[in-house]
């Protein structure tokens, strides 16, 4: 998926997709299309890889396309001026990730356990040691931006790893299979046993400051995305209910079906609309990250409701739940209501 990469670096031009709000509504009418699509959009990743790179770097630049931020100047790392093209234009892979979180401690990036030192050999380059895991694309992706803490002040800095550029034995990105939600995407680790990273491909962010970035660029597109996916579900719903008749009458007459549907009609708009307006506050700078917990936690848990609900009208047996559509919508949903901060997570930070 191209949109946010900037037509100079070899994508299709995205103009008419130049804010966040316009950005995010394209993967809700993706997720709204089928589980499939849903599942291929949902983390974002090549995004969010290219958010925190122009957003944390020291190199000035204009680019008028990027489907996230209003066309003005922005801070761009030089580094990723020399690598992204080559991922934009598939002389790489047409695939990257971003890798926060360490495999034990979930919601908490200050608990990292990837840790960053001096190459004890190579002047100029560190050394870089841990793990991360659900790491969407992590198996095929060529670049991966992965967040690390130095060990010799104890703060966080994202690093550049390309992976033709690692020697053996130092980079493992093994995949994880069999999972039940999010089936569509390529979800992998990824294992860094002192494998070489040139002090260059630092970014200048320091602190909380870039994966929070990226964790919120990701959580925006979720409240998105669910709400997609809700309305496929309303809408499979709907037809059923026409086209099943109960006691002599379509569902669809029965007024408590009536009464269902309506409710999750009414969590779509809202939460949609919602979306969109904490979009338009991005765009202008005005946004509160309060704002996204608030949307995520209340459009993931209101879009997983809306689709048990829906999946009622439309499964022959409980048994069957996977085996539909709408049990897929319900499996996804499921994972991103607790994935990028689970609700209680941002129930705390919303309010607290």
């Amino acid at each position: 998926m191209q949109i946010g990469i900037a037509c100079e670096f070899g994508a299709v031009d995205s103009r008419l997709l130049e804010h966040t709000a316009k950005s995010a509504y394209y993967l809700e009418y993706s997720a709204s299309n089928s589980p499939r699509s849903f599942e291929l959009c949902t983390d974002l990743q090549e995004k969010r890889l290219t958010e925190v790179s122009i957003m944390t770097g020291t190199f000035s630049g204009k680019w008028e396309s990027w489907a996230f931020l209003e066309p003005q100047y922005r801070p761009m790392d030089a580094r990723v001026l020399a690598v992204w093209p080559q991922v934009s234009s598939q002389k790489k892979s047409n695939a990257s990730t971003q890798a926060t979180g360490p495999p034990n401690h979930g919601s908490d990036p200050g608990s990292m356990e990837t840790i960053a030192r001096p190459h004890p050999t190579r002047k100029g380059y560190y050394s870089i040691s841990g793990a991360k895991t659900w790491i969407t694309n992590s198996p095929i992706a060529d670049l991966l931006l992965v967040w690390a803490k130095l060990e010799t002040t104890g703060k966080i800095r994202g690093f550049l790893i390309e992976r033709d550029q690692c020697p053996p034995g130092t980079l493992e990105t093994p995949a994880i299979k069999e999972k039940n939600g999010l089936r569509a995407s390529i979800t992998g680790m990824i294992q860094l046993d002192s494998c070489p990273v040139p002090e260059e491909n630092m970014l200048q962010v320091e602190g909380l400051k870039g994966p929070f970035s990226c964790l919120n660029s990701a959580r925006y597109g979720i409240a998105f995305g669910t709400m997609g996916a809700l309305e496929d579900c309303i809408d499979r719903a709907r037809t059923y209910a026409l086209d099943r008749k109960q006691f002599g009458n379509p569902l669809a007459k029965y007024q408590l079906v009536q009464k269902k549907l309506s409710d999750a009609l009414t969590d779509a708009a809202y939460g949609t609309l919602a979306a969109i307006q904490v979009g338009r506050l991005k765009d202008e700078g005005t946004l509160a990250p309060e704002m996204i917990s608030i949307i995520k936690r209340q459009n993931c848990d209101r879009a997983l409701a809306g689709a048990r609900t829906s999946a009622i009208y439309d499964i022959p047996s409980p048994h069957l739940l996977v085996l539909t559509l709408e049990g897929r919508h319900v499996a996804n949903l499921f994972v991103v209501q607790t994935y990028e901060g689970q609700s209680d997570i941002h129930w705390l930070q919303a309010f607290y």
